[in-house]
């Protein structure tokens, strides 16, 4: 191996977590221990004969290196030549303590040529020795290192990248270069030097696993095969991974790995990759093997059948391929063949009777399960069965399972044609029965819709029946009717007119709101404004003081127009309803209400006017209305009812401009009469 410009046959190896703790300094004392650590790797990959006369003075080689990283740099030292010759001449008389001082010594040549990192550099000494490790090159070709034309003074340049990143490859040619050199020394001493470390053995290092970063994927190759070799299997499944990893894995990659595992005893990991490359090398021949020792410890009845199946089928293939069948793997064979066929008999009549056990409790889908793993396993058993008569003449009776299977299976088709009619039958039913209730749904709806229509046909016509009831009673007199029902014509019946009429004006109270309404039916339905219902809880009061609850039934605040019942009793005394279609201008009105809180206030004036607005008529009079007024009645000379006292126009120097919503339009607001 040469160390000149001509090139360095050095492959490298390093595997590290490049981002590791603070712990390096830039010092000789960093660059030392580094020199220390190469020495000491250097003499673990020495041959025999030189390792032996180095090993026992390895503590004075270290504490060498102290010395001669202090006095190298010295005018005075040695040359290269004057060392090299001074140690070979040594090393053929003697195995001293002061051989292997010199030994170190001379290392430094090599340590200043590599060496990548000046004085200030950082230095990570923990990386180097604690992380780093050594791929060994080989001796292939013999470095002449007795040759005076080297130029130790020549730096060699490292490739851009981080300081540990350099020091790594660093302590990786150290330790190449000063083996080599100690090597050369060696021979031209004429000791021994055979024994040397096989081509890419891999040393140090203790987090290892990256073999990407300096090697080709032949080269990790060789290291993987070559730390099987040296009975590592956990460093060469790193190496194997690697490869895998990265997508760069043949058959031979992935044997290797499969190897590794095997000989760490990882047999399942080991199968799976065997059987990724049956075909290659041995692989059948360990499959058998893995799989026969996963059958003799598999719990499971059913796993060891197959795991035994695939022993013997993988050994009968292994056999062929080597186109002969040596005595030891035949008697494997037998063996593993006879216990197979043992156990599948044990687990096909198990099969068997699950089975029928299945069909009679109608578990028709297990029954299939069952039935299918019985025929492949009893397919295994005659192979198995016909490769042991036929190849060793064995006589072995094997017990007729096919025809058991295939009396079952007919059995089995049958119910299961049963099953299965009986299912369609059943959702035919139940579709029949779907239907069934959808039409005496659809017929409940209809009757229901038919009622609600007759309901609303019956309101109607009640409705229209009242009113025509409302108009006779105009002309009758009765004991349960207000005297407001008279016919009042003349103005001096006015007196009567409130007298009737006051019983069936309310004051209503409503949250915050107080206002006027008025009864227009015996069982309680009260006409007001919207505006005087401020909340849900209602409370009316009569003429006489007393007081009931009240429910809203419709609201319509677009409009003004509530409609409330009085809760509690029935009776109620009523206003009749009028027709404002025929009010007229200068008609005397008379309003009734509580206005600020002035209980059955009655105030008399004329219609005004009759006004318009949005589709609405508004009657306009003088009759004094103030605020409580709002959803009292407004009543014409007769009594009757003819609008809802409904707002007043209050401005300075305004007086008499009341308005009340006609009693035509509540009618159809309301949509009761």
């Amino acid at each position: 191996m040469n160390i000149i410009v001509s090139g360095l046959r050095i492959m490298l190896f390093i595997a590290v977590l490049l981002t590791l703790p603070a712990k390096g300094r830039a010092s000789w004392d960093c660059l030392k221990n580094i020199h220390e650590e190469a020495i000491s790797t250097a003499i673990q990959l020495s041959p025999a004969d030189l390792k032996s006369t180095l090993d026992p003075h390895k503590g004075a080689m270290l504490n060498e290196v102290s010395i001669i990283h202090r006095e190298f740099q010295s005018a005075n030292r040695k040359s290269y030549k004057a060392y090299y010759e001074e140690i070979v001449e040594t090393a053929k008389k003697t195995k001293s303590e002061w051989l292997a001082k010199k030994m170190t010594d001379i290392s430094m040549y090599i340590f200043s040529k590599y060496c990548p990192i000046n004085l200030h550099d950082y230095c990570d000494e923990y990386a180097v020795i604690y992380k780093g490790a050594v791929l060994y090159d080989g001796y292939d070709t013999l470095p002449n290192y007795s040759n005076l034309e080297l130029n130790f003074s020549e730096k060699v340049i490292y490739k851009n990248g981080p300081a540990t990143q350099k020091l790594l490859q660093f302590y990786n040619i150290l330790v190449n270069e000063i083996l080599d050199l100690w090597v050369t020394i060696w021979k031209d001493a004429g000791r021994d030097i055979s024994d040397l470390p096989k081509k890419y053995t891999l040393v140090g290092g203790k987090d290892f696993n990256s073999f990407r970063t300096f090697l080709t994927t032949d080269e990790i190759k060789k290291v993987g095969f070559n730390l099987l070799a040296d009975n590592r299997p956990q460093d060469a499944i790193i190496a194997f991974k690697d490869l895998v990893n990265y997508g760069k894995a043949d058959e031979e990659v992935v044997y290797g790995l499969a190897l590794a595992q095997f000989m760490l005893k990882d047999y399942q990991y080991s199968l799976e990759n065997f059987r990724k490359v049956k075909t290659y090398k041995d692989s059948f021949y360990y499959i058998s093997l893995i799989t026969e020792r996963l059958g003799n410890t598999s719990k499971s009845d059913e796993d060891k059948v197959n795991y035994l199946y695939e022993s013997i089928e993988s050994l009968d293939i292994y056999s062929k391929s080597q186109k002969q069948f040596s005595s030891e793997t035949g008697v494997k064979a037998k063996t593993i063949g006879l216990q197979f066929l043992k156990l599948s008999e044990k687990q096909l009549r198990e099969y068997l009777n699950q089975s029928k056990q299945y069909l009679l409790s109608k578990n028709y889908p297990s029954v299939k399960t069952t039935l299918n793993k019985a025929e492949i396993l009893e397919k295994k058993y005659a192979y198995v069965s016909t490769f042991l008569t036929g190849k060793y003449g064995m006589s072995y009776n094997s017990i007729d399972f096919l025809s058991e299977i295939n009396a079952i299976k007919p059995k089995y088709e049958n119910a299961l044609a049963k099953q299965k009619k009986e299912e369609e039958e059943a959702i035919a039913k139940q579709k029949e029965e779907e239907k069934r209730k959808l039409q005496e749904a659809k017929a409940k709806e209809f009757t229901a819709k038919a009622q609600i229509e007759w309901l609303l046909f019956e309101s109607k016509t009640k409705k229209q029946e009242a009113i025509q009831h409302n108009e006779k009673e105009d002309n009758k007199t009765a004991k349960t009717k207000l005297e407001s029902q008279k016919d009042f014509k003349k103005e001096s019946d006015l007196p009567a007119v409130i007298a009737a009429a006051k019983p069936a004006v309310v004051t209503i109270i409503s949250g915050r709101s107080q206002g006027s309404g008025f009864f227009i039916s015996a069982d309680g339905l009260i006409l007001t404004n919207a505006h005087v219902i401020d909340d849900s809880n209602i409370m009316i009061k009569v003429i006489d003081g007393s007081t009931a609850k009240a429910v809203l039934i419709k609201l319509d605040a677009t409009n003004d127009i509530a409609l409330l019942r009085a809760k509690g009793k029935e009776g109620f005394p009523y206003l009749r309803l009028g027709n404002s279609d025929n009010c007229s201008e200068g008609e005397t009105v008379i309003a009734i209400g509580t206005p600020t809180g002035l209980e059955s206030t009655s105030t008399k004036g004329i219609i005004s006017s009759i006004r318009k607005k949005s589709n609405l008529t508004y009657i306009q009079t003088d009759a004094a209305i103030n605020a409580g007024n709002s959803g009292g009645p407004l009543l014409n000379i007769q009594g009757e009812v003819i609008g809802i006292n409904t707002s007043k126009m209050v401005k300075t120097g305004i007086e008499g401009l009341g308005f009340a919503l006609s009693i035509n339009d509540v009618k159809q607001i309301i949509n009761f009469y």
